[in-house]
């Protein structure tokens, strides 16, 4: 799915046309809400709609790091971009190239990433949340999207296993949460080695 966006101040939703979206929760059932979980969007042919008024309904918004997010950022959004419903959340920084700010780690239990990267993202999820703001949770992992090669998540069995864990991890913790409009697997996954018939079909 392609979300039309426009830009703002300079900040962009930008990375659609890379490797978006993998969940934009597509069942009719949304509307229903009959399990208790959180209406989600809706796909309806080309078409997303709001779950709560069937209308369709057009993405517009910014880029948010969560490592950079501040508690009152939901509200300068608010008052600022008063029309930006959306914020794609650079929240999963996953075996990125810098030790300083990586996500990952070696703790299956907890899907892999940092007791630090869970916070920001639950702290900026929440933010949005309060100014009902629709979330894309985005991981940018520069070195297991191709930069690392051979130790990608394309030739590395085990490093595809544990990013795939880590998603898993991450879906299931925010699957009960308001407003979360999709996942963003990977942004801008590395094709100049991998061909993209490879990174298209992980």
């Amino acid at each position: 799915a392609v979300v039309s966006t426009q830009s703002y101040l300079g900040m962009t939703v930008n990375s659609f046309l890379c490797f978006l979206i993998a969940f934009l929760y597509i069942s009719q059932a949304a509307f229903l809400n009959d399990t208790g979980l959180p209406a989600r969007l809706v796909i309806e042919g080309s078409q997303i709609l709001d779950p709560n008024t069937g209308e369709p309904v057009t993405l517009h918004g910014v880029n948010w790091w969560s490592g950079y997010f501040q508690s009152d950022d939901g509200l300068d959004l608010e008052t600022q971009l008063p029309d930006a419903n959306l914020v794609r959340l650079v929240g999963i920084l996953w075996d990125n190239g810098n030790p300083d700010t990586d996500c990952r780690t070696g703790d299956a239990s907890q899907g892999y990433l940092t007791e630090i990267c869970v916070k920001h993202l639950d702290n900026a999820i929440k933010a949005a949340q309060r100014h009902n703001v629709w979330v894309i949770i985005t991981c940018r992992a520069a070195e297991a999207a191709g930069d690392g090669y051979p130790n990608d998540v394309f030739h590395d069995s085990e490093l595809r296993a544990q990013y795939e864990v880590m998603w898993r991890w991450v879906a299931e913790r925010y699957r009960t949460w308001e407003w979360i409009a999709g996942y963003e697997i990977m942004s801008e996954p590395r094709t100049k080695i991998t061909p993209q018939e490879e990174v298209t079909a992980f």
